[in-house]
């Protein structure tokens, strides 16, 4: 089992309801058999009469004490299971099916869970212990009193319980602990790092203009064994199996997409030409692609703003019409698309310990992951003002951390498609106010004669510059001139 396949455990584990509390369950199950067996030590040397604090009552005030308080926590945690199936239904309509993973991995309820049903099962086995009897009479001092003291911290976690769940299903929180995934993945997408571009190419080997690939042949294939979304790949498992056959390969798709059975997701060039791959490469090969049923943020950097995404969607259905849900989600991803914007990005491609470039993939880039997280929302708030406008700002703070040609084409584009939505709108003053963002945007991607550090000159400025100002004569003129060009 690789590494991928335990992270992928992993990630079902923490987002499980049962792992939390079983854990919590065998500790008390170690707890009791411990405490019962110094007990026992206990009423051998007849050491409890110096002990004051210890609960004092026999046998059958220990059976009843022990079975009244199984038989309430039994009825308390069937009462917090039924609340947290309602607020999980509570969230799948308010803010959709992808957030049903933020409420199952929540630590708090698996917690609450845990500790009720483990004072639960700490109990049974204690009375386990409880003889009559006056010859064999037994009554473990130390346990009941322990169990008195876990039914106390079981009071606080209800009142605990109760506060969290008031507090996870308001839209701020569920939005703020979306936004803390995406900062999780994009402060993970960022540690992988970039390959220099001018690292040195392996001598002696014909090399052509294919992303920086040496290609020999049309290469042979690597097709997928299953049909799934694509979790992640290992990618030094895949650069240490190709530097061994010193081979190169080149990736279809990237973590987040979904593959057919069957479908090629690299193709591989061998140092010698041969009719197809060997078993054994195949298989180590493909085991470097971890393909499920379902989506997760392990590599998928797009996953995490799909979430806040959905928030966002949501909020400005119909049914809902909360743009402030909306603004709020918006908010929270112009921040992680800033982040972005002033760091290189890594460009899928890795290179061996001598410099040979083994891996071409598909990176995430800035533009697509504007496109991921801006088209949706313009499209779901084309006819609400307020959620538009609010985009136009942080696309106008977006313009002012992007480095390269592309990034600054990608945020004059979203800038134009949200201006032109605005068009529709029968308030002549809210169109404006996207109009003076723009003019704004278009003095911020003015040129300025430097090249940006990390990327080439910025020539979509003066395009972008020449297009705002076109607007001064108003909607319709700026419409015209979009006709005639």
């Amino acid at each position: 089992m690789n590494h991928l396949q335990l992270r992928w455990m992993w990630e079902l584990t923490r987002t499980s309801y049962w792992f939390v509390p079983a854990v919590m369950t065998l500790g008390t199950v170690a707890l009791a058999l411990g405490l019962g067996a110094l007990d026992e030590a206990l009423q051998a040397r007849d050491k409890y009469s110096a002990a004051t604090w210890l609960w004092t009552g026999g046998p059958e005030g220990a059976r009843m004490l022990l079975g009244t308080v199984a038989g309430a926590l039994i009825t308390v945690a069937s009462t917090v299971f039924s609340i947290t199936i309602v607020a999980l239904s509570l969230a799948a309509n308010s803010f959709g099916p992808r957030l049903l993973r933020n409420f199952m991995r929540d630590r708090g309820n698996q917690f609450v869970l845990g500790t009720f049903t483990a004072t639960f099962v700490y109990c049974l086995l204690v009375l386990r212990s409880v003889r009559g009897g006056e010859d064999a009479a037994f009554v473990p001092h130390v346990s009941i009193t322990d169990a008195l003291a876990l039914v106390l911290v079981n009071v606080g976690v209800l009142i605990f319980f109760i506060h969290h769940v008031a507090m996870s299903i308001q839209a701020d929180e569920v939005i703020a602990v979306a936004s803390r995934d995406l900062d999780h993945a994009i402060a993970d997408f960022l540690a992988r790092g970039e390959e220099p571009a001018d690292a040195p190419d392996r001598p002696g080997v014909q090399q052509e203009d294919h992303d920086g690939l040496d290609v020999r042949g049309p290469g042979l294939p690597l097709t997928a064994r299953r049909s799934g979304y694509l979790q992640a790949i290992d990618e030094d498992r895949l650069l240490a199996a190709l530097t061994r056959r010193e081979a190169v390969a080149r990736l279809a798709f990237r973590p987040g997409h979904f593959i057919v059975e069957g479908a090629e997701i690299a193709r591989i060039w061998l140092p010698t030409p041969r009719e197809e791959l060997d078993e054994q490469c195949v298989r180590e090969l493909g085991e470097t692609h971890l393909i499920e049923d379902r989506r997760t943020p392990m590599q998928d950097l797009e996953f995490s703003i799909n979430q806040l995404v959905s928030i966002a969607a949501r909020a400005l259905s119909p049914g809902i019409n909360d743009p402030f849900t909306a603004a709020t989600c918006i908010d929270w991803l112009g921040e992680g698309l800033c982040k972005l914007a002033g760091r290189s990005l890594p460009d899928g491609r890795r290179r061996d310990q001598h410099g040979v470039l083994r891996i071409v993939g598909r990176p995430f880039t800035l533009e697509g992951v504007v496109d991921a997280a801006f088209d949706p929302m313009r499209q779901n708030a084309a006819s609400t003002p307020y959620v538009l406008i609010r985009l136009m700002d942080r696309l106008l703070t977006l313009a002012g951390r992007v480095r390269t040609t592309e990034a600054r084409a990608a945020v004059l584009r979203h800038a134009r498609k949200v201006e032109r939505a605005g068009r529709a709108w029968p308030e002549n003053d809210d169109h404006q106010e996207l109009v003076a963002r723009l003019h704004r945007l278009g003095a911020i991607l003015r040129p300025t004669g430097r090249e940006a550090p990390g990327g080439d000159s910025n020539d979509m400025a003066p395009r972008a510059f020449e297009y705002i100002h076109r607007d001064k004569l108003g909607a319709q003129s700026a419409q015209a001139v979009d006709s005639r060009t």
